[in-house]
C-alpha cells in the first residue's frame, strides 16, 4: 500500500515527464529525483540533469541533487547514492518516502500567509528560504562538500569494464544460480524423503508399541479376572468348608440328644417297668381278697393263710431278681454307652480324614494354580524380553542406518562442494579467457582504428 500511495503522488500530483512503474529502475539515474526537486522550486533548472543510464550521467544528476536532498533533512550521502544507482531493493522506495515527509514538512512549516514564499507553497512550489532560512550561504564549503560527495560516489560507481564483465559472466551466473538451486531442491527433496521415512518408521514403531501395550493390558486384564476367580472359588472352598463343619457339628449334636433321649427313654421304660411289676405284685394280694368275699369259705383260716403264703413270693428270690434286672438295666446301659462312644470315635475319625483330605485337596489345587500362573507368567515375561530384545536391535539397525545417512549426505555435500567449485572454476577461467580475448579484440579494433586516422592524417597531409 505504501507503494501505491507513492506511485500516486509522483504519477498523479506531480506528473513526471515519464510515470513510475518501479522505483528502482526509473530513479536509478537520479533524473526523476532533480525533476521532483525542480517541480517544488529547489532545483533552479533541470538543464543540467541528463536522463541517461551511463555512469556519468549518474554520478552528475546525484551531484546536483545531494545539496537540496541535505537542506530537506533527508539523510543522503554516498553509500545511499551508490544503492539507488545499483538498483537495490527498497532503498530507492525509502528515498522518495523520505522526501515526501520532508516535502510536506517543509510546507507546514513554511512562512506567513500573503507573502510570495506563501503562494509558492500553495502552487506546490518551496522557496529556498523556508527549507534553510536561518542558514548562512557557505559556497566554500558547499563546494568541497559537492566534491568529496563526487569523489566518493565515482569511487563506488561500478566501473564499465566491470559491468561488462558481470553482464558476460551473468549466463554463466545464472546457470550456476539453477544448479546450485537444483542442489538444493534435491538435497530439500532428500530431506523431504528422509522425513517420510523416519515418519513412517515412528508410526511403525508406535503402532507395535500400540500392539505391545494392548497385549500387556489384555495379560493383565485375564491376570485380574483368574486372580478374582481364584478368590471367588477360595471363598466357596471355604463357605463349603464351614457348611460341612456345622453340618457336621449338628449331626453330632442330633446324634449325642437323640442318645441321651433314648437312653432317658430305656431308662424310664425299665423304671416303668419295674414299677409296673411292684404294682402288679403288690395288687395281687388285695384283688384275691377282693374275689374272696365271693368265694365260699369251706377251709379254715389256718389252711386259708398256708395258702396265700404259698402264692406269696419268696423274697430272697424276688430280690435276686430285682438284682438281676437292675444288673440287666446296667449292663445294657454300659453296652449301649460304649457302642456309642465307639460311633462317635468312628464318626469323629471319618470327619477327620474328610478334612484332612479336603485340606490336601484345596492345598494341591493351590499349588496348581500357583504353578500355572507362575508358568504362564514366565511365558509372558520370556514374550516381553524377546520383544525388548528385537526393539533394541531395530533401534540400533535405525542408528547405524542414520549414522550410514548421515555419512552419505555428508559425502554428497562434499562432493557438491567440491563440484560447485570445479564449475565455479571453470566458469571463472572461461570468462577470462572470454575477456581477455574481448580486450584482445578490443585492443586490435582501437589499434586498426589509430592506424586508419593516422593513414587517413597522412593521407591529408600529403593531399594538404
Amino acid at each position: 500500500m505504501g507503494d501505491a500511495i507513492l506511485r500516486a503522488w509522483i504519477n498523479d500530483e506531480i506528473g513526471l515527464s515519464r510515470p513510475v512503474d518501479v522505483f528502482e529502475s526509473d530513479f536509478a539515474n537520479g533524473y526523476l529525483l532533480g525533476e521532483v526537486l525542480y517541480r517544488h522550486g529547489l532545483i533552479d533548472s533541470i538543464d543540467g540533469l541528463r536522463d541517461a543510464e551511463t555512469t556519468s550521467a549518474k554520478i552528475n544528476n546525484f551531484r546536483i541533487i545531494q545539496q537540496p536532498l541535505t537542506d530537506l533533512g533527508v539523510k543522503f550521502d554516498s553509500r545511499l547514492a551508490n544503492a539507488v544507482m545499483t538498483g537495490r531493493p527498497n532503498v530507492a522506495t525509502n528515498l522518495c518516502y523520505q522526501l515526501k515527509i520532508a516535502l510536506d514538512n517543509a510546507k507546514q512549516g513554511g512562512p506567513r500567509a500573503g507573502t510570495p514564499a506563501a503562494d509558492a507553497n500553495r502552487s506546490g512550489s518551496l522557496a529556498k528560504s523556508t527549507i534553510k532560512s536561518n542558514r548562512q550561504t557557505l559556497a566554500k564549503h558547499e563546494t568541497m562538500q559537492q566534491q568529496h560527495f563526487e569523489s566518493m560516489v565515482m569511487q563506488s560507481a561500478q566501473n564499465p569494464k566491470e559491468l561488462r564483465e558481470t553482464l558476460t559472466l551473468s549466463k554463466y551466473a545464472d546457470f550456476m544460480m539453477e544448479q546450485t538451486k537444483r542442489a538444493e531442491e534435491f538435497e530439500e527433496m532428500s530431506m523431504q524423503q528422509h522425513g517420510e521415512a523416519n515418519a513412517q518408521r515412528r508410526q511403525l514403531q508406535l503402532s507395535k508399541m500400540a500392539a505391545s501395550r494392548a497385549a500387556m493390558d489384555d495379560w493383565q486384564a485375564e491376570g485380574y479376572r483368574k486372580h478374582r476367580q481364584n478368590l471367588a472359588q477360595r471363598s466357596e472352598a471355604e463357605r463349603a468348608a464351614l457348611r460341612f463343619e456345622l453340618t457336621t457339628r449338628e449331626r453330632k449334636l442330633s446324634a449325642q440328644m437323640a442318645a441321651k433321649q433314648r437312653a432317658a427313654a430305656d431308662q424310664q421304660d425299665g423304671i416303668d417297668a419295674f414299677e409296673q411289676t411292684l404294682k402288679w405284685l403288690a395288687n395281687d394280694a388285695p384283688a384275691e381278697a377282693e374275689a374272696a368275699p365271693h368265694i365260699a369259705f369251706s377251709e379254715s383260716a389256718a389252711e386259708h393263710l398256708a395258702r396265700l403264703e404259698r402264692k406269696l413270693p419268696n423274697p430272697k428270690k424276688m430280690e435276686a431278681d430285682a438284682a438281676a434286672y437292675i444288673e440287666r438295666l446296667k449292663s445294657r446301659k454300659a453296652e449301649e454307652e460304649a457302642s456309642r462312644k465307639e460311633r462317635e470315635l468312628r464318626r469323629r475319625k471319618v470327619m477327620l480324614e474328610q478334612a484332612s483330605a479336603q485340606a490336601a485337596l484345596e492345598e494341591r489345587r493351590r499349588d496348581e494354580l500357583l504353578l500355572a500362573k507362575l508358568s504362564k507368567q514366565c511365558a509372558e515375561e520370556k514374550k516381553i524380553a524377546g520383544q525388548l530384545w528385537q526393539a533394541a536391535q531395530e533401534k540400533e539397525v535405525m542408528r547405524e542406518n542414520r549414522l550410514l545417512r548421515e555419512r552419505q549426505y555428508e559425502e554428497r555435500r562434499r562432493l557438491d562442494a567440491a563440484e560447485r567449485i570445479e564449475r565455479e572454476r571453470e566458469l571463472g577461467a572461461r570468462a577470462r579467457q572470454e575477456y581477455a580475448q574481448t580486450v584482445a579484440l578490443e585492443r586490435q579494433r582501437a589499434a586498426e582504428a589509430a592506424a586508419a586516422a593516422a593513414a587517413a592524417a597522412g593521407f591529408a597531409r600529403v593531399r594538404g
